[in-house]
């Protein structure tokens, strides 16, 4: 229950009403008839009983869950060199790699190590029986990318392994993947855009983005808060805040209900894609980041 929008209503003569309007704590005025009014006035002390110690909570475990992720698994077991964290949300890692799967970045030594740990952290696709089977095959040099066992069991053809990676995916406290691209632009927290590379359609010229000449983008996911669909905000418009380093103005539009109780229409133009991020410091090339020297 929000507390601090309670307001005070009483009923008062004509006088008390005028000098309640140079009051502080005065939200409105409502004539009843030519002597009375209705006169709305905030509290001037408000008691929140909400348990705030719960979302503070919350947000430190999240932080914590998403620290021991990094720390304990991805900084240990990869070396710096071979990926790149570009974001982090309070529930997400996006992660650059330098090989197909995060398996194939990881320190040969610490791979069968690896092996065993990501399953506290990630959901399998495969039973305790079939891994065990799986781990034999690694340890003999077997790819993952052409083993028939590894194929059935992502597409669900076996029955035991399709019940551990149901579950699996309903785990709480797992991480699951989220989006796979060939890349990102991500400007700002909550502003990114997810592309793959692909080939321009007959006739239609490729943009000239300058991260893949030839090749045209096809968005796969994007986050942009506070920037409404209609603005239909394309991977060039990433691109282009990046490489200008200009913000990108766009035009909301809706419909609010005003002081007054009535519903009118609005026009709102604003930066939808800044350039400018606050979190760390920016190289000179646009990708690589440093901690703020604070």
């Amino acid at each position: 229950m929000r507390v601090d929008r309670h307001v005070n209503v009483t009923i008062v003569d004509r006088g008390t009403a005028m000098r309640a309007v140079n009051n502080p704590f005065f939200m409105d005025l409502r004539p009843i008839n030519a002597e009375t009014y209705e006169l709305r006035m905030r509290k001037r002390c408000v008691s929140s009983h909400q348990p705030r110690q719960v979302g503070l909570m919350v947000y430190q475990l999240a932080k914590k869950e998403l620290l021991s992720m990094y720390y304990d698994l991805i900084d240990r077991y990869i070396e710096r060199s071979e990926y790149q964290l570009i974001l982090c949300d309070t529930d997400s890692i996006y992660l650059s790699l330098s090989a197909p799967s995060l398996r194939a970045c990881v320190r040969p030594a610490l791979r069968p190590q690896f092996d065993r740990e990501v399953r506290r952290w990630m959901p399998q696709y495969q039973c305790d029986h079939h891994f065990e089977e799986r781990q034999k095959a690694r340890d003999l040099g077997q790819d993952d990318e052409d083993d028939e066992l590894e194929q059935r069991a992502r597409a669900g053809t076996l029955p035991c392994c399709e019940r551990v990676r149901k579950r699996e995916r309903r785990t709480l406290g797992l991480w699951k993947v989220e989006c796979e691209c060939d890349g990102i632009i991500a400007l700002a927290p909550k502003s990114y855009h997810c592309f793959d590379l692909g080939e321009p359609a007959e006739g239609e010229p490729a943009p000239d983005l300058g991260l893949a000449p030839g090749k045209t983008f096809v968005g796969i996911k994007t986050s942009s808060k506070g920037v409404q669909k209609i603005n239909d905000l394309k991977a060039q418009d990433w691109y282009r805040v990046l490489d200008s380093k200009r913000p990108r103005y766009i035009l909301n539009r809706g419909i609010k209900k005003d002081i007054d109780a009535q519903m009118k229409t609005y026009r709102q133009e604003k930066r939808g894609l800044s350039y400018l991020y606050t979190k760390r410091r920016v190289l000179r090339d646009g990708v690589s980041t440093r901690p703020l020297t604070l």
